[in-house]
Order: structure tokens, then C-alpha cells, then sequence
């Protein structure tokens, strides 16, 4: 027998799809962008989380535009 619990945790995909029912009119274009903010976000978290593990810290021995030393997690 399984336990299944309820929860009012409210994430960001459960609001942006919540809201989106309210708009019967919304195209879904905003909720398909608030996804890819949401992953890039997971993404840059991770990378970030186990950047010295990976030897992603210090500098990665180019330069940007504005003249700045890059460090390896700007060059992801």
C-alpha cells in the first residue's frame, strides 16, 4: 500500500501553470520562457555547486571584452 502525500509546496512550474489557467487567452509563451529561466538557473546552480570537484575555479586564462581576466565558470 502506498502513502501519498499532499502538499502546498509551490513551486515555480506549479504557479507559472496555475496562472496560465486563469489566462484561457495566454499562448503559453511566457511559461515555455519561465521554463528555460527555471533550467538555466538548475543548470548554473549545479555547475556552480560542484565547480571544485570538477576543477572549475580559478582562472581560465582568456580575457572578455571589457579587458577582465575569465574565470572557468564564465566560460561554461
Amino acid at each position: 500500500m502506498t502513502d501519498h502525500h499532499q502538499t502546498n509546496l509551490m513551486t515555480l512550474t506549479r504557479y507559472v501553470l496555475e496562472e496560465q489557467r486563469q489566462h484561457p487567452d495566454a499562448t503559453g509563451d511566457l511559461t515555455i520562457a519561465m521554463n528555460a529561466v527555471q533550467l538555466g538557473c538548475k543548470f548554473v546552480e549545479a555547475c556552480v555547486r560542484k565547480a571544485r570537484l570538477i576543477n572549475l575555479v580559478g582562472l581560465a586564462g582568456n580575457t572578455n571584452v571589457q579587458g577582465e581576466d575569465q574565470k572557468k565558470l564564465d566560460v561554461l
